[in-house]
């Protein structure tokens, strides 16, 4: 390179001028090497700053994981953990896994039938409160309309 500097000189009779000052070029070769761990630590920041962490799992524990090839989520359990990435995997179908982390979902906790009824209950004493107005809606044949929740669907208000 500064062997072409050399010769750039002697055919234009002077010193090869750039578009970049000279001592603009210095100061970005020193930048360069010395903030290049601080520039490091602000990137990894920028990096980090979006991701969670994922819950943690542990052997017999039942989850979902995904199929690569289906895309679709499987029932199964936990056998071992390889390292914090990585799970050894029983299907329900049989079949044994070994699949990372981000293919691995906690199955959703189902509620027992007395906590479904006592969430009826409380539902049905909200409604009987006296002094509130009347939360049940009653649909064109008279039946309530309940979301999966358990939450009453009011009809919209239309003039």
């Amino acid at each position: 390179m500064e062997n072409l500097h050399r010769q750039l000189n002697f055919y234009w009779a002077g010193k090869y001028k750039t578009t970049y000052p000279e001592d603009f070029q210095e100061k970005r070769k020193k930048k360069n090497t010395t903030n290049i761990s601080e520039t490091r630590r602000t990137n990894k920041a920028r990096y980090d700053r979006d991701s969670k962490l994922l819950p943690n799992i542990v052997p017999g524990q039942p989850v979902y994981v995904r199929n690569p090839i289906t895309n679709k989520w499987e029932p199964g359990t936990v056998k071992s953990m390889e390292s914090q990435q990585s799970a050894n995997l029983e299907l329900e179908r049989g079949s044994s896994v070994r699949r990372n982390r981000l293919d691995i979902r906690e199955t959703p906790i189902k509620k027992s039938p007395r906590q479904e009824a006592s969430v009826q209950d409380q539902i049905n004493e909200d409604e009987s409160q006296p002094g509130l107005p009347s939360k049940s809606t009653t649909s064109p044949d008279g039946s309530k309309h309940r979301t999966q929740s358990g939450r009453i669907v009011k009809p919209p208000l239309k003039l």
